[in-house]
């Protein structure tokens, strides 16, 4: 079975051109379905030079995240979706470890892989420790309520940018963009307590999520992403 074409990843963009084609010319060699929504003033003027593969989606959509992100659920066919940052990348192996894991567990609704933060400097690849947290993390609560306590005294973001089954992804992100609220990631939380909400999450001990640091994060306008709005 060919896991990595039953996969959609959706990757919201803002000003970050150049990320773009450098992950379209990444997944371009990959079976996954990827959705660029780009709600950049101008779109990718160059876009034919990236040699795009029919699984690569690039859609110029000049709105607000919320959305970009409701019209990505009506485009999305696969039975698993995940989210990404324009500047990062998931490892296919460790993508392929967490669908498997999905079909052979249907009391799974997400599933990610351990994190690797990595930055650029003087054409120099650093890496370093990403969210250690995630190594080991599951959340198997039989009940709703105990799963998400559970996780919340133990949080870590391993739902958000992880393998979800798409009928609760669109679940999750109907109910994170129904409202945006002027929390500083607030919708990362909501996002999270929904797909805990609807079942159970794994980690498997793989390195699947490139982390990037090498830009400060281009927020646009939304009030939930305006660190100064932090609840904390």
């Amino acid at each position: 079975m060919d896991y990595l074409s039953n996969l959609t990843i959706i990757i919201p963009t803002l000003n970050r051109h150049q990320y773009c084609l450098r992950g379209m010319k990444y997944w371009a060699k990959t079976s996954i379905n990827v959705i660029y929504l780009d709600g950049s003033d101008t779109p990718i003027q160059n876009l034919s030079t990236a040699n795009l593969s029919e699984k690569i989606k690039y859609i110029h959509l000049p709105v607000g995240l919320y959305e970009r992100l409701n019209h990505a659920a009506t485009l999305i066919k696969t039975e698993y979706t995940a989210l990404l940052g324009d500047d990062e990348f998931f490892l296919t192996d460790a993508i392929e470890a967490c669908v498997s894991r999905l079909e052979h567990a249907s009391e799974l609704v997400s599933c990610c892989g351990c994190a690797l933060g990595f930055s650029v400097k003087d054409q120099r690849l650093l890496g370093f420790i990403q969210y250690p947290q995630l190594i080991g993390h599951s959340v198997s609560q039989d009940r709703p309520l105990d799963r998400i306590v559970f996780h919340m005294r133990n949080y870590v973001p391993s739902a958000i940018y992880g393998i979800t089954r798409t009928s609760v992804w669109k679940e999750a992100i109907n109910i994170v963009t129904k409202r945006e609220f002027s929390a500083y990631a607030i919708g990362e939380i909501q996002f999270e307590l929904a797909v805990l909400y609807f079942g159970k999450t794994e980690v498997v001990p793989q390195l699947m999520w490139l982390r990037s640091h090498e830009n400060v994060a281009n927020r646009g306008q939304s009030a939930s992403l305006t660190p100064e709005n932090s609840l904390v």
